[in-house]
């Protein structure tokens, strides 16, 4: 090698260092590289993501350290030269990093490991490229857009917001076209019987300043008032029967639905379902028990019902004596007596 050729391997070799040096001094917090240079078997390094790459959203930032055996070791992060962080871990670490808090462009991440004494550094650089956070819709609770209430209900409305945003999120619910609550509440009642019957909007909406507005609205039809089932008819007629042990009892009712729902019976006698309840509208009922029973018909159009009701009271049936038993007797002697006569009076 000729002596031109030395001085030029000399000159680049020194240009190298100087340039690792540089590198390394840039990477570190002020005065770290020349005040602290690596303790001997110290080492840290920074495994994931691989240096140099792209990241964004949330990302975990991983790595191993080693120290001298037996020697407790603590790993932490700084972001830009900003303050010390601690990870999770030290021999195997990592830690979470939420990029939507960063600008897009270059950031240098530092990791150091410190024996409590001494301390060695690893470095690498990375490049947020986010398309900005979002205002994104969690839980949504009815699902549905469409809701059918009755007109007679209370409805809670529930939303959760999702968002790496770091800001103040505003949020407003608005029901049809008014502002309703802008408190900041994720739930909201809507009152029917307060704003009545037909269609309405409810709409969520949570902002940010430069995000675009996360919106949910539900169409909310309220019902008109139900219209219960008409009784056209019943029978017996008498409402408070008086019956004996072991009478049978016919009971009907005939009915008519004026929202044209269909409708259906259920018979109870004190409450209880009638044996063999079916839905009918008319029932056979026996009664051995003395006393006063209740027999009952709902009927129900899914909406709504009305109930037709009777007051049974059972009794023993009265015992016959000596003076019931006689007008029957004189009858059939009277009876007798015409019969042998008029026999007489034929063939004679």
């Amino acid at each position: 090698m000729t002596a031109r050729a030395r001085l030029a391997a000399v000159l680049l070799a020194a240009a190298v260092l100087l340039a690792a040096t540089v590198s390394l001094a840039a990477c570190l917090p002020a005065g770290a590289a020349a005040e602290r240079p690596r303790a001997p078997g110290l080492s840290v390094s920074i495994t994931l993501p691989v240096n140099g790459t792209p990241v964004k959203g949330e990302r975990e930032i991983s790595g191993t350290a080693s120290g001298p055996e037996g020697v407790a070791l603590a790993v932490s992060i700084s972001i830009d030269g900003g303050p010390w962080l601690p990870t999770d871990g030290a021999e195997s670490w990592s830690w979470h990093w939420s990029t939507y808090a960063f600008k897009d462009g270059q950031h240098d991440v530092t990791a150091r490991v410190t024996d409590g004494s001494e301390e060695a550094f690893a470095c690498a650089t990375y490049y947020i490229s986010n398309d900005g956070p979002l205002l994104r819709l969690g839980k949504v609770d009815p699902v549905n857009a469409s809701v059918l209430l009755h007109a007679s209900a209370v409805a809670e409305f529930h939303v959760r917001v999702d968002t790496e945003y770091m800001g103040t999120v505003s949020i407003e619910w608005v029901l049809d076209n008014v502002s309703v609550n802008t408190g900041g509440a994720n739930w909201y009642n809507f009152s029917a019987p307060a704003y009545g019957p037909g269609p309405h909007v409810l709409e969520f909406r949570a902002s940010a300043e430069g995000l675009a507005d996360a919106v949910f609205r539900w169409n909310i039809t309220v019902l008109p008032p139900a219209l219960r089932p008409r009784i056209e008819g019943f029978g017996p007629a008498d409402r408070e029967i008086l019956v004996y042990r072991g009478d049978h009892v016919r009971f009907n009712v005939s009915a008519t639905d004026p929202q044209n729902l269909g409708l259906t019976y259920r018979w109870t006698v004190d409450r209880a379902p009638a044996p063999g309840n079916v839905s009918v509208h008319n029932m056979t009922l026996s009664f051995d028990a003395p006393g006063v029973h209740s027999v009952e018909v709902t009927i129900a159009n899914r909406e709504t019902n009305t109930t037709c009701r009777w007051n049974v009271t059972v009794e023993d049936a009265p015992a016959l004596g000596p003076w019931d038993v006689a007008p029957c007797t004189v009858y059939m002697i009277i009876g007798l007596i015409l019969g042998v006569w008029y026999g007489r009076r034929k063939n004679g």
